[in-house]
């Protein structure tokens, strides 16, 4: 079976040109969605081969309320044929029809304990290295993970994790880009277990 993925971002969108350059077979990507205009990840996804009409801004501050959001989310990735989508740096809180509607999955830069409303960049690594600093002994490792997609953010279940080892001399900057050279390892290895249907 062939996946449509839609691939929803916000950010500069490194994790998604890694999994737009594997070719993976068995994933199509059928569309990139960003929450802004600013994103760099739309520059990203034309450099790609994305179809400008296939690379779409939907910014939940334009819309009055979150189901209007969610209701113009669900168009697009309708119109698209998309039967399964990626948050990959999406800031936006996905409204409870989108997660109806389609099967998604997240990339976390932590576990999910170390997420939740704002945890995104280099916030989830301070929270670990300052966990680890309040009970006073240093984590071996922390972790990238990929949840299900629920109306709560980052309470999905994990489906995949890449275990990132901590240094003691780590900053939380330190930690940041480590895992995130890990995540589009990650990201690739998940698709190709969930073309196989071992999901």
């Amino acid at each position: 079976m062939t996946h449509r993925l839609g691939i929803l971002l916000s950010g500069e969108g490194t994790t998604a040109e890694a999994v737009m350059k594997a070719k993976i077979p068995g994933i199509e990507i059928a569309c990139v969605i960003s929450s802004t205009q600013k994103a760099n990840g739309i520059q990203r996804a034309l450099a790609n081969g994305i179809p400008p009409e296939d690379v779409l801004v939907v910014n939940p501050r334009e819309f009055p309320d979150k189901k209007i959001f969610g209701e113009n989310l669900i168009r697009a990735m309708d119109d698209r044929n998309v039967t399964a989508f990626f948050q990959l740096g999406w800031l936006a809180q996905t409204p409870e029809d989108v997660t109806k509607e389609f099967e998604g999955f997240n990339l976390h830069p932590a576990h999910p304990k170390f997420g939740g409303k704002g945890m995104y960049g280099i916030y989830p690594q301070r929270a670990v290295l300052l966990f680890a600093h309040n009970v006073q002994r240093v984590f071996p490792f922390t972790q990238a993970t990929i949840h299900r997609v629920t109306p709560e953010i980052d309470k999905g279940a994990v489906v995949d994790r890449e275990y990132v080892n901590i240094l003691p001399s780590d900053t939380p900057k330190d930690l940041q880009e480590r895992v995130h050279w890990h995540e589009p390892e990650l990201v690739i290895r998940f698709l190709r277990t969930f073309v196989a249907g071992k999901i």
